[in-house]
Order: structure tokens, then sequence, then C-alpha cells
């Protein structure tokens, strides 16, 4: 069985940074995790990325873009200071899945980037079984 999920990640001043929906799949209809899904239930997490966290993700990933690590880099392309990776702030939502079922399976993902996320800012990720269900294989 699998379930659908809306998610957002937003920042302390309420503004959308991040948006996507997902599918999650079990192996069995018993081994949801501790907690059945439910339509309508909502898991919220909130976080603070230090530079030391973004940077060690960079080096994971070998993303080398100066403007995760770089103010004056980042104002350069327009930003008000060094900005998250975007797949650092989405990895919020596996997190926030797992902490609450785990054995879930990400099956899908979409995402959708709206603002930049700075370095260093609050961010509160939100993520909600929208009743969708199906049958997998």
């Amino acid at each position: 069985m699998a379930a659908a999920l809306t998610s957002c990640l937003r920042r302390s001043g309420g503004l959308t940074t991040v948006q996507s929906s997902f599918w999650l799949r079990w192996q069995s209809e018993g081994a949801q995790g501790s907690a059945k899904l439910l339509p309508g239930t909502v898991y919220e997490l909130h976080k603070v990325f230090s530079q030391k966290e973004v940077t060690a993700f960079l080096d994971t990933t070998g993303d080398n873009n100066d403007f995760h690590h770089d103010s004056g880099a980042a104002r350069l392309q327009g930003f008000k200071g060094a900005i998250m990776p975007g797949m650092l702030c989405a990895s919020l939502f596996p997190a926030l899945v797992a902490q609450n079922h785990p054995g879930a399976v990400y099956a899908s993902q979409e995402l959708k980037f709206v603002k930049p996320v700075l370095v260093g800012e609050d961010v509160y990720a939100k993520v909600e079984h929208d009743g969708k269900r199906r049958q997998t294989q």
C-alpha cells in the first residue's frame, strides 16, 4: 500500500521556500511503523542548519557552488547571504517520515524550490497525509 503526502518548508517569516509531494510505500500493511498514517496526519520539525552542516553536505555531494558558503558570492547572485542547498532543506521531509514511520520507503517525490533559505535561518518542515492511497506492486 502507498500513501500520498504533501509537504512544505517555510522560513520563520512564514514564506514558503520548498513545496513537495511524494508517495510512501510499505511492504505490508502492518509495517507502517509506530503510528498508523491516517488522512490529515501532520508532522512538523524545526531546524537551523549551521554552516558546518552545510559544508559537510557540500563535501558529500560535491556541490561546489560558491553561493552556498560565500556570502559575497551569494550577494553577487542577488541573494542576501549564503543560501542553503535546496536538497539539504528537502532532506527534512524524509527525516520527519522516518521518525514517525520506520520502514516507510520513499517511492517518488516532486520538489519545487520557491524561495531561497539563508544558512543559519530557522526553517520549519511540515508533512501532511492528503488522504490519497494506491496499491503498489
